[in-house]
């Protein structure tokens, strides 16, 4: 309940600020999550993402606010549009017509409804996954720093390419605790949303015999939930991160650990996924 809970008060704070300024940093703290999972999880719960629900919902009270006489400029400043034109693109976009023209029109509107959350059963289609506590280690390999932004995952592909190409890929299998080889992300700027993403092993706490060029990140001992799937990479890990965050984490005990990275092993024909857990 405490998920569903938390959804429902980050929508009354949305609702509460669509005629000023929406502090993202408020709904992540409402959510108790950073900002990497917390609009995974909105998009998730929701089906749209953060940013289109804030936008919705400004375009459908935008049309009551014209048909009462307020100006296209004053409308646009008040739901935080810099110009009439910025306000009047997105306007009929959405509505198919400009806003200059609602007045006195008869032409249909869109509404998008207030969402609101329950608990919902929806058939019975098991989710797989087990608790483990893992003692300390330290992810070695090497990293790039990239955004966390919808559909782009340019920056993380490169760096696979290049692992394999250059051997590292091979290299940390062989110097792995369990001869896999992990994406890795870690959080970094919770301001514009960056992350470390590793292509990495797990290595000994001490990191005997780890050659210098590599990168070390040490992972303290902690508890981990961890979600097997087969499937096409990389279609079936987003399947599961939708899943953890619209099945498993609602109805679960558990909180993220943001100080740990979430972690993907991929296989042949699926994908494993570590999420770091209190």
């Amino acid at each position: 309940m405490k998920w569903i809970d938390r959804l429902n008060h980050c929508i009354d704070y949305i609702e509460d600020h669509l005629e000023d300024e929406i502090d993202a940093g408020k709904l992540c703290e409402i959510m108790c999550l950073s900002r990497k999972y917390f609009f995974g999880l909105f998009e998730a719960a929701c089906g749209i993402s953060c940013s289109n629900y804030i936008k919705f919902r400004r375009m459908t009270k935008a049309v009551a606010k014209l048909r009462g006489g307020m100006k296209v400029i004053e409308t646009a400043f008040l739901y935080g549009y810099a110009s009439s034109e910025s306000f009047s693109r997105a306007f009929k976009e959405f509505h198919g017509v400009s806003p200059s023209g609602v007045r006195g029109s008869t032409v249909q509107f869109k509404s998008y409804a207030r969402l609101a959350f329950q608990i919902k059963f929806i058939g019975a289609d098991c989710m797989l996954y087990r608790i483990e506590n893992k003692n300390a280690f330290t992810l070695v390999g090497k990293s790039v720093i990239a955004k966390n932004m919808e559909g782009n995952n340019s920056d993380t592909s490169a760096l696979w390419d290049k692992a394999y190409k250059e051997g590292t890929v091979a290299q940390l299998c062989k110097l792995g605790i369990d001869g896999k080889v992990y994406g890795a992300c870690f959080s970094v700027d919770e301001t514009d949303q960056s992350f470390r993403y590793a292509v990495a092993a797990m290595a000994g706490p001490t990191c005997i015999g780890i050659p210098d060029e590599l990168e070390r990140y040490p992972v303290p001992a902690a508890k981990w939930a961890i979600f097997p799937a087969k499937g096409k990479v990389p279609d079936v890990c987003a399947d599961v991160w939708k899943r953890i965050f619209s099945e498993w984490l609602p109805s679960c005990e558990y909180e993220f650990d943001h100080s740990r990275p979430d972690m993907e092993n991929y296989f042949k024909d699926g994908v494993e996924i570590w999420l770091p857990i209190l």
